[in-house]
């Protein structure tokens, strides 16, 4: 997996330069939220919207689809949605999200970039994200959307209306091409290019039309999805709560080769031979612990704590059951490659299972008091995983 910013470093910068940044417009349109169907997670609801990119010779290499349920997470700490970037809840609601893997740029550059003016909304409109294959991804948002406000946008900057399956089509540029020169270019590159509201509300984007056009048809039943797929689909309900972040990773990702690069050879393998994984789920359920401003000098005690669901698809029951086993014990003796800190400080209970048919491991931490719910982030972005390996 390519390099990527840790979200509790960046928003701390973000918080920090605030106070010299211009606010966001405080009025903000109170919009009906996109709907989800009732007894239907928004994660699968979501990922029958994507495109099996699992499917043919383009299969990403490490990274399938990240998702985020920032409504549920910040519902769980339990600040108000801020209306805008100066709004007394905003630094607290900021915190909240750190523990999830959603577009970064929309709060990483959400002074500098002006999105609200820009494309019509910003990171305060959002309550559910999808990103789908690996940069430069596509993305789906479900939220609080101001339809003629995005409208307006895209004929402003000069996106080119047309119709594919019947719907309409934004396109600035078709062929995954963008200006580093113009505004949009310089802080989304081409994340942005191509635009729709999908018939249920939900904003698809795409680097290219074809892209856009794949999602399209997954929509229209014209395509599979990844919730089509079987082993996506066993190791969604393999998890047995609620995910408010989840990344799909393909299992040649946990290889010691893949995880370390080129400090494999250098690094003493831990002596249990783990099974090949084939898929990996890994999520983060509502709450906490969670990073608080400066000037909170203890935790909110009221916050749920917050487990990591760890979902690793084999070959076998038998597989599964030596890969509960493997991990069980590398999380009471072994240590972080990044930090060097015993693994077992980080949890206050861990708990391994192996599930027959599909044959999954399913692995549940529970953060400890003196850690943080941004640590599930933090071992796979620096993939600091030694628990997995194989």
């Amino acid at each position: 997996m390519g390099p990527r910013r840790i979200r509790w470093v960046v928003l701390l910068g973000l918080l920090l330069i605030t106070a010299y940044a211009a606010v966001v417009p405080a009025a903000r349109a109170q919009n009906a939220a996109t709907p989800v169907a009732t007894g239907v997670s928004t994660l699968e609801e979501m990922l029958a919207y994507a495109p099996d990119v699992m499917a043919g010779t383009d299969t990403p290499e490490t990274h399938i689809v990240a998702y985020a349920d920032l409504a549920t997470q910040v519902d769980a700490i339990g600040v108000p949605r801020p209306e805008s970037i100066d709004d007394e809840h905003f630094v607290r609601w900021s915190f909240g999200l750190e523990t999830l893997f959603f577009p970064e740029l929309l709060l990483t550059s959400s002074l500098s970039a002006r999105w609200q003016e820009l494309i019509g909304f910003d990171i305060l409109d959002i309550d559910e994200t999808l990103e789908i294959g690996e940069p430069p991804a596509r993305t789906l948002l479900r939220g609080r959307f101001d339809h003629e406000a995005i409208e307006a946008a895209w004929a402003r900057l000069g996106y080119q209306m047309t119709e594919v399956d019947g719907l309409p089509v934004a396109s600035l540029n078709p062929d995954g091409g963008f200006s580093i020169d113009s505004e949009l270019g310089r802080y989304a590159f081409a994340r942005f290019n191509n635009a729709a509201f999908l018939p249920d509300g939900t904003l698809a984007y795409a680097p290219t039309l074809d892209g856009l056009r794949e999602i399209i048809a997954v929509t229209k039943g014209n395509a599979p999805s990844l919730a089509d797929r079987p082993d996506v689909s066993s190791m969604v309900s393999a998890m047995d709560e609620p995910l408010v972040s989840a990344l799909l990773l393909t299992g040649e990702s946990l290889r010691y080769e893949s995880l370390l690069g080129p400090v494999a050879d250098q690094v003493t393998r831990l002596p249990d031979v783990m099974p090949a994984v084939e898929l990996a789920l890994f999520g983060v359920t509502a709450g906490g612990p969670v990073s608080r401003p400066l000037s909170q000098t203890s935790p909110t005690p009221e916050i749920p704590r917050a487990t990591f669901k760890i979902a690793l698809l084999h070959q076998s029951e038998e597989d599964a059951v030596t890969s509960a086993q493997v991990a069980s014990d590398r999380l009471a003796s072994a240590s972080s490659w990044y930090s060097m800190r015993p693994l077992a400080e980080l949890f206050e209970s861990m708990d391994a299972q192996a599930l027959a048919n599909p044959p999954v491991m399913l692995l549940s931490l529970v953060f400890a008091d003196n850690s943080f719910a941004t640590f599930w982030l933090r071992m796979i972005l620096t993939r600091d995983l030694p628990f997995l390996a194989w």
